[in-house]
């Protein structure tokens, strides 16, 4: 189980890109969220599942890549980009190096998981 301040901090992380309304836009500066609107925080229980059944095949269980293109999130790799860009990777896929998982995943769903990989960052 994860430590109360890593899911504290990737909560703060996704709450900072998320409107909960619609996608944030990296290339329109979104502002982050009113969290009093009624925005849901995500759920880090079910980011977990999605990331075991889609993402552990390439990223690994523990957040160590499988594959050498998959970033190492246990290392913080790729974790110090903006979040929204990180849900836009998700939604969008990476080309032949990663599909998009917008036509399986709800962006509830992609929102979870991303809030549940910020937490796979091991401490130095």
């Amino acid at each position: 189980m994860r430590s109360l301040a890593a899911r504290s901090l990737a909560l703060a992380v996704i709450a900072a890109a998320w409107s909960g309304a619609a996608w944030p836009d990296p290339a329109r500066g979104a502002d982050p969220p009113d969290l009093a609107s009624g925005a849901e925080p995500p759920d880090l229980t079910s980011g977990q599942d999605v990331f075991e059944e889609f993402c552990a095949a390439c990223h690994g269980y523990d957040g160590i890549r499988i594959i050498p293109q998959a970033p190492n999130f246990s290392d913080g790799e790729s974790l110090e980009q903006e979040a929204a860009l990180l849900l836009a990777s998700i939604r969008d896929g990476k080309g032949e190096l990663m599909p998009l998982w917008s036509e399986d995943l709800s962006d509830r769903q992609m929102l979870d998981v991303l809030a549940y990989i910020m937490t796979l960052r091991r401490p130095e």
